[in-house]
């Protein structure tokens, strides 16, 4: 098999985004998943840069990667972006970007795999806030258990005392053994 033929239908049949930039950062080539991502097709983004499409807090992280790789002082790195889709909404991708060179014109080229990463940042974040909602519910309850076992163990203070009062005075042995009941069930609490 022809390897540039098994490239095309890697390129093309993918479940992933594929794109070629120049030694520039212009997109030369996109696959259809990647255009489906983005909201363009090839030829509406040909020649252009990546950054328009990268939250405006990543930019800087992307573009600075991106130019030590094409310049050669890096081989490959890898991102997490916020992109920005047409219909003005914000996803993710993880950017996984190699620098490559052409074997018959030798040529260096950036070859990136783009994939959506939306759901699973979703998921991390719903986990984050169920974890926060578990840690204050956590300390919510041990403030309640503590409030509670001080507003209880002071009226018990209070009985505990007066039951040591009591059983000092004189009591028939029916009135005693009910006083040894209140003392033990105090101390128990």
């Amino acid at each position: 098999m022809d390897l540039d033929h098994c490239f095309e239908d890697i390129f093309s049949h993918t479940i992933v985004g594929m794109l070629v930039l120049d030694r520039e950062g212009r997109i030369l080539r996109i696959n259809e998943i990647l255009g489906e991502m983005i909201g363009y097709d090839e030829e509406g983004l040909k020649h252009s840069s990546l950054s328009p499409f990268i939250h405006v807090e990543y930019v800087f992280v992307f573009e600075t990667s991106l130019q030590k790789l094409l310049s050669g002082e890096e081989d490959h790195f890898q991102l997490e972006v916020r992109y920005l889709r047409t219909d003005g909404q914000t996803a993710w991708w993880r950017l996984s970007v190699s620098l490559v060179k052409d074997s018959r014109t030798g040529n260096y080229f950036a070859f990136a795999v783009v994939e959506d990463i939306s759901r699973r940042k979703r998921d991390e974040e719903e986990l984050k806030r169920a974890k926060e909602t578990a840690e204050i519910d956590t300390k919510t309850k041990s403030e309640f258990l503590a409030n509670m076992s001080h507003e209880i163990r002071t009226p018990i203070h209070t009985i505990t005392g007066m039951t040591e009062l009591l059983l000092d005075t004189e009591l028939d042995e029916e009135q005693q053994e009910y006083g040894e009941q209140v003392r033990f069930s105090a101390d128990v609490l």
